[in-house]
């Protein structure tokens, strides 16, 4: 079999985790285990020569670095010489080849796909994917996407009889199973019988029109927003108490109100010398969770604002509301 005619041998399952931090979907590609041996590629070609996506899943659930370290590693088989463009997995997204590389994905759409592995198996349910390992989902249509608008890929999805009826330059989106049905040079059925392709479809569409959001999002961040309002006035309540200010109009926010009468009658306890030292640890307790409410919502108002993300120098509230903002809005 030549290595345009080669394709990813599952059975390899290394168990080498690499530690990090969830990235944003928009990061760009991992090269740490790029390129990937050239034992498992077939040379390169131009854009024109690409006309399809051709979704996997790695049938082996390890970090989407072992599926890159094993691309990198020389093949100790000739028919086991597989590799994809890129791998996905919750946290990052790893590149082995180049887009205008060829990789040994599946045959024969290997001169004429790119080729996208997602950490996960056959036979994970659909519940799964669009659970625990929706981010993956999510990452891989990100990819998707940009390779779409790239390479004038049309969102569109290729059934096994549109594969036999187009051949190789069927244009649109498909998967390893329906390559496998459709030409017979392959038996792998992934990313399974359960898998969401309607929703990874969608996903595809809306990172591809720029509005990464769907209208639930949309209004969970909403929510979100109202919430972090609240919580504001609640505070400017509390630090317009302690610093001696009179009571709010009617017109003030309930939360304002609440939280001016609530530090008040801390305050009047403590003029009175009516608290107990347990009761001035309690409010100096509740002071310094009230500063950490504050920095996490400058972080989020900040984030919200466009403006640069905190240097490490800044309160860890405040870097936390950043990020959980920044990642609602991207």
């Amino acid at each position: 079999m030549s290595k345009v005619g080669a394709e990813r041998d599952h059975s390899f399952n290394p168990d080498i985790p690499v530690p990090r931090p969830i990235e944003p979907l928009d990061a760009p590609p991992h090269l740490d285990f790029f390129p990937a041996h050239p034992g498992r590629t077939a040379g390169t070609r131009t854009a024109a020569d690409i006309f399809s996506v051709v979704v996997h899943a790695t049938a082996a659930d390890n970090p989407a670095t072992s599926t890159g370290a094993f691309f990198q590693s020389p093949p100790e088989d000739p028919k086991d010489v597989g590799s994809a463009q890129l791998t996905v997995d919750n946290d990052l997204c790893i590149r082995s080849v180049a887009d205008l590389g060829i990789a040994n994905g599946v045959p024969p759409l290997n001169q004429e796909g790119l080729h996208i592995e997602q950490r996960g198996l056959g036979e994970f349910p659909r519940e799964k994917w669009l659970g625990e390992r929706r981010n993956t989902m999510l990452r891989c249509a990100f990819h998707v996407a940009k390779w779409c608008t790239t390479f004038d890929i049309p969102i569109r999805f290729l059934e096994v009889a549109d594969l036999e009826a187009e051949g190789e330059k069927a244009r649109g989106i498909t998967t390893h199973a329906n390559v496998s049905n459709a030409f017979g040079e392959s038996t792998h059925q992934d990313p399974g019988p359960d898998y969401p392709i309607d929703v990874l479809l969608e996903d595809i569409e809306r990172f591809a029109r720029g509005d990464e959001m769907t209208d639930e999002e949309k209004a969970q961040l909403a929510e979100a927003l109202r919430s972090a309002q609240r919580f504001e006035d609640y505070l400017k309540g509390e630090n317009s108490a302690i610093a001696g200010d009179s009571p709010p109009d009617q017109a003030a926010p309930d939360a304002f109100k609440r939280g001016f009468q609530n530090a008040h009658r801390f305050l009047r306890f403590a003029e009175e010398d009516e608290m107990t030292d347990e009761e001035k640890a309690q409010l100096a307790e509740a002071l310094r969770s009230a500063q950490r409410f504050e920095d996490y919502l400058k972080g989020e108002n900040s984030a919200i604002a466009g403006d640069s993300p905190p240097d490490q120098a800044a309160p860890d509230a405040f870097k936390r509301g950043f990020q959980n903002a920044q990642r609602f809005l991207r």
